[in-house]
Parts: C-alpha cells; sequence; structure tokens
C-alpha cells in the first residue's frame, strides 16, 4: 500500500484518494491492488509462457509461409549482413490477411505491406470486415 502512496505522491496525485490519513486503503486503492494483483498473475502465467523467442518465430514463420503458400511480400527487419531477416511477426499478419479471402480486395493485396511501421494505419476492422484506408 505504501508503494502505491508513493507512487502518487510522485505523480503529483491526490493521494487521499488511496488511503485515509491513518493509513487505511480506500476501496479504489483495493481495486488497483487486485487489479495489479491480476495482471501480474495473467502475465506471468498466460502471457509470458506463450512469447516466442527469435528461433521460434522463425520456425513458426517459415511453417505458415510452406503451409500457406502467400504471395504477400516479405518485410525485412532492419537488422544489416547476417542478421538481416524476415521480420516474422509482420511477415505472419501480411500472409493472414492476403490469403483470407473476404479480406483479399484488389486494394488490400496491393497494398500489403513490406515494412512493419506500416501494418497499424493501413487497416481497419468494421462490421463488413477488414478495409483498407478510405480515400476520401
Amino acid at each position: 500500500m505504501e508503494e502505491l502512496r508513493n507512487a502518487y505522491v510522485r505523480l503529483d496525485l491526490d493521494a487521499r484518494q488511496i488511503s485515509d490519513d491513518a493509513g487505511e486503503a480506500s476501496e479504489i486503492a483495493c481495486m488497483v491492488l487486485a487489479y495489479f494483483t491480476y495482471r501480474a498473475e495473467v502475465l506471468n502465467t498466460f502471457v509470458e509462457p506463450r512469447l516466442m523467442d527469435g528461433a521460434r518465430a522463425q520456425r513458426e514463420y517459415t511453417r505458415l509461409r510452406k503451409r500457406l503458400h502467400s504471395k504477400c511480400p516479405v518485410p525485412m527487419n532492419k537488422q544489416k549482413g547476417t542478421k538481416k531477416a524476415p521480420a516474422c511477426l509482420t511477415g505472419m499478419v501480411n500472409m493472414i490477411i492476403d490469403i483470407t479471402p473476404q479480406v483479399r480486395p484488389a486494394t488490400i493485396t496491393r497494398a500489403c505491406s513490406r515494412r512493419s511501421r506500416e501494418i497499424g494505419g493501413r487497416f481497419a476492422l468494421s462490421p463488413a470486415g477488414w478495409v483498407g484506408p478510405s480515400r476520401a
């Protein structure tokens, strides 16, 4: 509780929102601490075991590329020399988008990005499915 109070003070927030003068935790403080406990549990027991290291990402990328036969361009990472390799996560997302029939209008197939920075702003999920950027 003291760490939470100190964080509020450092952030110039009203620490009285989380405890009274006697140090008794408020309802908000109890909810925040419960959330942090829950979040730590999920990250440690569910998310962390599913994270991929570079070798596993490369294996999954290669497996998916063979399985899907995607014609999408392969984005490359920013490394130079012997470390230069496909950007595996962006490549996997591009391949899945490329082979999904309801996603494949010509504008999206042509827009399939070679650079990972472009992925975020290129497509949006609408009630009708994935759509490319509007050209208004």
